[in-house]
């Protein structure tokens, strides 16, 4: 028989993923699925078969797809996604910094 702790032990979870706040998530959530919806339904489809197929390596797509794929990302506006979550993420860095200074 071995020791049994009343508590149970912590799996899985590293660390720096619990410290992320619950509303920088769902922040980061709500800007993707902006931009994922401002794609028109046929291209919502085919960017998501493309990236089906490649299994996130673009070896596997044929060089249309992969030009496709590069056109369809840019549509999404990446940057625009950036620019979105910056000033979340400064709240963020800033909350963790005053922290470690123990303010």
């Amino acid at each position: 028989m071995g020791c049994m702790s009343s508590t149970p032990a912590k799996r899985g979870v590293p660390g720096s993923v619990k410290a992320i706040p619950w509303a920088l998530l769902l922040e980061v959530a709500m800007v993707l699925r902006d931009r994922w919806m401002r794609l028109n339904p046929h291209d919502r489809a085919e960017l998501s078969d493309i990236v089906k197929k490649s299994k996130g390596r673009p070896s596997n797509l044929s060089a249309h797809e992969r030009q496709r794929l590069s056109v369809l990302v840019r549509k999404l506006e990446p940057a625009a996604v950036g620019r979105d979550l910056l000033p979340h993420a400064r709240r963020f860095a800033l909350r963790r910094a005053t922290k470690r200074r123990g303010f």
